[in-house]
């Protein structure tokens, strides 16, 4: 006659996770949760001046990912009734020098140790101008910008904003 093995004692099957293993897969889904709902990608942010019968618009990286590039647009409108001259953009070179490769559209007229300096010659009534600039991240971190838009002796026109370069 055959003998049968014993059988195994009785115990309760369960799952048993550490204090630690359970945190880090709370972790591991909150970063997958981030990355699915576009918390973690390429963001634009805005941001609007006016005054010296000037309208400006800026639209920048809020988020930029480690070696990607986005634009950085600025718009700006002649809101008065008289053409204006020697308008002048001034991009923070302590922003602008936290990228790569950067290139200025229309060319930058000089390069201070302060800011890159457009000049929009002449700027008819009505009218509005660009000044774009191509970003590639070049390090991590937050980023601090500042933008001046000056029109002869009416007072500047100062604006401020946050890029933040995720690695």
């Amino acid at each position: 006659m055959a003998h049968d093995p014993p059988q195994p004692p009785p115990f309760q099957r369960r799952i048993l996770i550490a204090r630690v293993q359970g945190i880090g897969v709370g972790v591991l889904c909150l970063v997958v949760i981030a990355a699915l709902s576009g918390l973690l990608g390429l963001r634009t942010g805005e941001a609007n001046a006016s005054g010296a019968g000037l309208e400006v618009h800026v639209k920048y990286p809020r988020i930029l990912r480690y070696k990607t590039s986005l634009p950085l647009e600025i718009s700006i409108r002649n809101a008065g009734a008289q053409a204006l001259q020697n308008v002048e953009v001034q991009i923070g070179r302590s922003y602008l020098d936290n990228f790569h490769d950067v290139q200025v559209t229309p060319d930058t007229r000089e390069i201070t140790e302060r800011d890159y300096r457009v000049v929009l010659d002449r700027l008819p009534a009505g009218d509005t101008r660009e000044v774009v600039a191509w970003l590639e991240a070049n390090r991590s971190g937050q980023l601090d910008a500042s933008l001046r838009v000056v029109n002869g002796t009416a007072p500047a026109l100062d604006m401020r904003w946050t890029t933040t370069v995720l690695p």
